[in-house]
């Protein structure tokens, strides 16, 4: 069992190499973003921009991408060296001022590609939307009714994505190919029927893992 100071959230993620785990710190103001390098057992603080910090996500390079709370409704994507005295950059930098609301980040394993659950305050169905990295303006939808979408996730060789909405009038969850160019032409497949919750991919993607209805494990 791993231990780390203070009352964190539920955001840890490991690294790809498996020896650094990042998480979300819970401070008197707002949340922080620490790693805890598993051999040694020592933490230090990434500096982050905000003030309150979720979904951190590594990169296959080694920096650490995140979500930052912008005010009282944005958020944006950022990314970082998770050594110190490194500055946070902008994940998708966008022309103009035009921010978005955004949750759920997942990054493509090869790291071209972002997934958000997110609106874009442009006057499209708010859904899961697809990014080119380093482009915000790429932004083209993945997923987007008028229902809620979200919880996407890659698998871990990029091939499928999984993601939940309630277009049934209940929470499901689905599986599509992922196609790059055009994410809304490929093929839908219902994962649940009953209901199903957070997705979770085995490392070696040959399994999907959710929450089922009345808390009961499924995959």
């Amino acid at each position: 069992m791993l231990t780390v100071p203070g009352e964190f959230q539920s955001n840890a993620t490991l690294s790809p190499d498996g020896r650094r785990l990042a998480y979300v710190y819970q401070r008197t103001q707002g949340r922080g973003l620490w790693v805890l390098d598993i051999t040694s057992g020592l933490t230090r603080q990434v500096p982050t921009h905000g003030e309150f910090i979720y979904d951190p996500q590594w990169l296959q390079d080694g920096r650490l991408a995140y979500l930052s709370l912008q005010g009282a409704d944005f958020s944006e994507p950022m990314v970082i060296e998770a050594a110190p005295g490194m500055t946070p950059q902008p994940l998708l930098p966008r022309t103009g001022d035009t921010p978005f609301q955004a949750n759920d980040l997942a990054i493509s394993p090869d790291g071209r590609h972002v997934l958000l659950s997110c609106n874009l305050l442009d006057g499209s169905e708010p859904g899961v939307y697809l990014f080119d990295t380093g482009d915000g303006n790429s932004g083209r939808a993945f997923y987007a009714s008028e229902r809620n979408e979200g919880s996407a996730s890659f698998r871990p060789d990029g091939r499928w994505v999984v993601y939940m909405t309630n277009g049934t009038g209940r929470e499901e969850i689905y599986l599509r190919p992922f196609v790059a160019d055009n994410p809304e032409s490929a093929p839908i497949y219902p994962v649940t029927r009953l209901g199903g919750t957070n997705p979770l991919w085995s490392p070696d993607g040959r399994t999907l893992y959710y929450q089922g209805v009345g808390a009961e494990a499924g995959q």
